[in-house]
Parts: structure tokens; C-alpha cells; sequence
């Protein structure tokens, strides 16, 4: 890595556990480092330990008044959208149908500035009895089917409301496995209590996600700060041997070394 890139670890790094311990990096382009940053959704997340620490990094103010301007509008965007899925989800309550929340739905949580962890759609996980009862109620919001030619999920759009995509399987072309209905957790958007993973299903769908966009877009700092993150919170919940004997049986566990190996490395 060049100092640029390293500068945008260390800070990245520094931010997500809100430590301005910061070390200063010479030579920085500044420039390539917010389009760095851009490029990977995270400018909103190393926003406020810049501005901390803006006399020290020696950044222009033209460039961070951009970075102020780009937290505030995201800060805004989030936390429309996340009032929006308050409601969604209590309608799922109010129907009675289960539905598991994934990724950043969740993982936002453990942000500093959970708003400045952008999310542009939301990921549920259903039974697949269920996707007529899910997919009325989501209408009913005013949501409209995207297409019906998806393998192990539907893509709903709303002309407010975020993108859902509801998902009857975590990984493709495999049945859900029903153990991880009965290991799930609660936890709460707002005012509604809202079901989640079991934390070493979490993590390892969160291994999962990262396979499905390595093979497709390729994958950012953005999803290995949120494993960072969870797997921080979270070390002592998992049970590491379970986790790498699923990992094992899904067929990603050199995958999931790497990554950790990588996460290590990194943060």
C-alpha cells in the first residue's frame, strides 16, 4: 500500500472504535483519498476523526467541507430511511410473520455514528411458505415486485421506503437450514423489536456476503469493517469451533481464514 491507502486504514481503523490515536502519514493525496473513500461508502464514516484531527492530516478545508457535506446529507438520507423500515417491520409484527434481519440493518448498531454507515436497501430472511404473506404486505405499503426470476430472493421497490430484498435462503441453491430459526437473538429499529442471526450465523453470513461479491463486484473496507466490528462485539458470544466447522461444511472456510487473516492485518 501506498501512504494514501495506508492513511485511509489508519483512520478507517481509528473510527469505527472512536480512538483519535491516530498516526499521521507523509505524502498524502488527498484527493485519492476521498475518492478512495467514496468508492468504498465509508467517507461518512472517517468524517468526524478527520475533522478532529484536521490540523494535524493537513487536509484542505475545500475538501473537508466536501466530507461535512457528504455526513450530513448521508446523516439525513439513513435516518429517513431507517423510520421508514421502522414501520415495515412492524407491519411484519402486526402480521405475524417471521422474518430475520441481516447485514447492515443490524451491523449499523455498532457504528460510533450508526447514520454515517450507509445502507441503501434492506436484507430480511423468510420462510418460504411465507414469501405470498410477506409480499401482500409489502404491496399493501405500497411496495412493487421487481421481478420474479430470482433464484433465493425477490427485490421490492417503494417510491419512499427503502429497497427490500426478501430472501428464502442465505445461500444459493441451498435449503434454509430451519437450526438457525431456533438460534436467533432480538434486538430493536427504533420502536420495534426485530429478529436477527444467532451471532456465529451472523458472522458467517457476513463471510457469505463477502464470497457473493467477490465472485460478481468484488467487495470493499466497508464489509470488513462491519466483520471488524461484529466480531469485536461479539468474540466472546461465538462459538469459533461451531463457526469454522459450518464454515467448513459451506465450503468457505479458507475463505473465512483469509479474511480474518486479512482483517487482522489491516485493523
Amino acid at each position: 500500500m501506498n501512504n494514501t491507502e495506508s492513511q485511509l486504514i489508519e483512520l478507517l481503523s481509528r473510527a469505527i472504535r472512536k480512538d483519535n490515536n491516530i498516526k499521521i502519514y507523509d505524502n498524502v493525496n488527498w484527493d485519492n483519498f476521498i475518492n478512495i473513500a467514496t468508492d468504498h461508502n465509508i467517507e461518512g464514516v472517517i468524517y468526524s476523526i478527520i475533522n478532529n484531527n484536521k490540523d494535524k492530516l493537513n487536509i484542505s478545508d475545500e475538501l473537508l467541507e466536501r466530507m461535512k457535506a457528504f455526513a450530513f446529507y448521508t446523516g439525513i438520507a439513513q435516518v429517513r430511511k431507517i423510520a421508514y423500515l421502522d414501520i415495515v417491520f412492524k407491519e411484519f409484527n402486526d402480521n405475524n410473520i417471521p422474518v430475520i434481519a441481516l447485514k447492515g440493518l443490524v451491523v449499523r448498531e455498532l457504528y460510533p455514528e450508526p447514520d454515517q454507515r450507509s445502507m441503501c436497501d434492506a436484507d430480511v430472511l423468510v420462510n418460504e411458505k411465507d414469501i405470498p404473506r410477506i409480499t401482500e404486505v409489502l404491496k399493501n405499503i405500497g411496495y412493487d415486485l421487481e421481478s420474479e426470476d430470482e433464484h433465493f430472493h425477490l427485490k421490492f421497490r417503494h417510491r419512499l421506503y427503502p429497497m427490500i430484498e426478501v430472501h428464502w435462503s442465505l445461500i444459493e441453491g441451498k435449503e434454509l437450514d430451519e437450526f438457525l430459526w431456533k438460534n436467533t437473538i432480538k434486538t430493536k429499529i427504533i420502536n420495534t423489536e426485530i429478529t436477527t442471526l444467532g451471532y456465529e450465523d451472523f458472522a458467517l453470513h457476513l463471510c457469505h456476503h463477502m464470497v457473493h461479491h467477490m465472485i460478481g463486484m468484488g467487495f470493499g473496507l466497508r464489509q470488513i469493517a462491519d466483520l471488524v466490528l461484529f466480531t469485536e462485539a461479539y468474540r466472546y458470544k461465538i462459538d469459533w469451533t461451531s463457526f469454522r466447522n459450518k464454515a467448513k461444511e459451506q465450503e468457505i472456510e479458507r475463505f473465512t481464514l483469509i479474511i480474518f487473516a486479512l482483517c487482522r492485518n489491516l485493523f
